[in-house]
């Protein structure tokens, strides 16, 4: 099940896809996909996670990564974004 709100939120459960463009956020197996200038996703173990980083301003993707949960590059239920190339945590209050 996918659910978006006015805040830009898509969440899914296991073996789900949500897409947003903000924040995307599945369960195990599942894919998250969130695209705009301060794109984050999250997932549960083994969730496939995909982040772009748009311009601030326009639609042109200036940056964007993929990887699995795995418990040691992408922790489970950890938020994250992309900068300079690279996977970065995000916390509630950023």
């Amino acid at each position: 099940m996918n659910i978006t709100t006015d805040y830009h939120v898509a969440t899914g459960g296991d073996y789900c896809v949500a897409t947003s463009r903000g924040s995307a956020s599945v369960g195990r197996h599942g894919v998250a996909v969130a695209r705009n200038d301060e794109a984050r996703v999250r997932g549960k173990y083994g969730a496939l996670l995909v982040v772009a980083i748009e311009d601030y301003g326009s639609y042109n993707i200036k940056e964007w990564k993929a990887g699995v949960v795995d418990g040691v590059t992408l922790k489970a239920d950890t938020w994250y974004t992309v900068e300079n190339g690279e996977w970065k945590e995000v916390t509630d209050e950023q």
